[in-house]
């Protein structure tokens, strides 16, 4: 590990370049933000860059580690994120009362624009 920490401090901006490309096109590749051909562009992007990383890092093994730890940690973090949202939509729904709420009565059905104004016009206080 402490090799792999001394491989984190010798960083060039061009390293960190690649590392930023990857994680947010890895992001936007799983991502429901972009369309299939975007999603398959991005992916290839991740992939140039994380093999580029790994081309440009000391020792290689270290590169390849480092992007197998962040797609671990966006991994646990998507996980986490799920579980914290079933756990507050379990809450939720455990204070909900069992009976159902009573129905509103419906609305009347809007009447057009040249009958309420004739109503309006005939109406006195």
């Amino acid at each position: 590990m402490d090799d792999i920490n001394a491989s984190l401090n010798k960083l060039s901006l061009l390293q960190m370049v690649f590392a930023w490309t990857f994680v947010a096109c890895y992001a936007l590749a799983l991502g429901g933000m972009l369309e299939a051909r975007g999603s398959r562009r991005a992916a290839a992007t991740a992939v140039l860059a994380a093999v580029l990383f790994c081309a440009f890092a000391d020792n290689w093994v270290h590169g390849a580690l480092l992007v197998m730890f962040a797609v671990a940690g966006m991994g646990l973090f998507v996980a986490a994120a799920w579980v914290l949202a079933r756990l507050a939509d379990w809450f939720v729904r455990r204070g909900t009362p069992a009976e159902p709420a009573p129905v509103a009565p419906p609305r009347p059905k809007p009447q057009p624009l040249g009958v309420m104004l004739r109503a309006l016009w005939r109406w006195e206080a």
